[in-house]
């Protein structure tokens, strides 16, 4: 006697299967509106406000003595006055002719290539009207409000959205990874460290 062949997977033979759901997702992933089937757009509530806001204000508490004290560096002024001058950098290259990619102000007379040295147009570029209206140094500290307050918030949204099922446990997870030691010690020198 020969032993029964089993049909294989996906075969539209195949006896006792699932039954296909009545509301499966198209093929492509989403409906034509934006949004998934069968899921709500999620929508911000006022905690998620006030925890966002509270990050913000945390960071901005950290960062506060720094505001209206051009002449002070954070502890690590090396690093600080790079950045300061690569945000400088970034902004001559999105109002004038200056190549992005590379300076002749360092390791002059050959220059050097910017890209190599972490330029940071990806916070320069974007914070380009705040370096011309306010400084550098202002730019600078926008730059380490965002890393430590998006940080903070981008690890609640994770939690609360996955990992967690309370909001308060979710806000004071991000408040652990955004404002944790090494994140703040790292502020100070080295804002682009979390993009």
């Amino acid at each position: 006697m020969a032993a029964p062949v089993a049909p294989a997977p996906g075969d539209p033979e195949e006896a006792g299967g699932p039954e296909p759901a009545r509301n499966a997702e198209p093929a492509g992933g989403s409906v034509p509106g934006g949004a998934s089937a069968g899921r709500r757009p999620r929508r911000v509530r006022g905690f998620d406000v006030a925890v966002v806001a509270g990050y913000l204000g945390l960071a901005a508490l950290l960062t506060g003595g720094q505001w209206g004290r051009p002449d002070r560096l954070f502890h690590q002024d090396n690093d600080q006055m790079l950045f300061e001058w690569m945000l400088a950098r970034g902004a001559r290259a999105v109002t004038g002719p200056e190549n992005p990619l590379h300076s002749a102000a360092l390791n002059a007379p050959d220059g050097v290539n910017l890209m190599a040295n972490t330029s940071v147009l990806g916070l320069g570029v974007p914070l380009t009207p705040v370096t011309l209206l306010l400084g550098t140094q202002q730019a600078f500290l926008v730059a380490v409000v965002a890393y430590l307050a998006g940080t903070a918030t981008a690890w609640y949204v994770l939690l609360a959205r996955r990992l967690v099922g309370s909001r308060v446990a979710a806000a004071v997870g991000g408040l652990v990874c955004g404002f944790a030691p090494g994140m703040v010690a790292q502020a100070g020198a080295h804002p682009h460290s979390p993009w």
